[in-house]
C-alpha cells in the first residue's frame, strides 16, 4: 500500500493538475469544445468558456 505523503504521488498530482490548466487555457483560447464521457460512457462535448475557472492554490 502507498503512503498518502508519498513524494512521487504528490509530483505526479500536481503534473495531472497542471496539464488540466493548460489544457483549459488552450481550450477556452481557442473557443473549442471539451470532450469528455460520463458515468455511462457516452460522449459528451462542453464548451470550455462555459466551464468554471479552477483556483490556484
Amino acid at each position: 500500500m502507498v503512503k498518502k505523503n508519498n513524494t512521487v504521488r504528490g509530483k505526479i498530482l500536481q503534473g495531472l493538475d497542471l496539464t488540466y490548466r493548460k489544457l483549459m487555457k488552450t481550450k477556452k483560447d481557442n473557443n473549442l469544445d471539451f470532450v469528455v464521457s460520463d458515468k455511462k460512457g457516452k460522449i459528451v462535448h462542453l464548451k470550455a468558456n462555459s466551464l468554471k475557472d479552477v483556483k490556484n492554490k
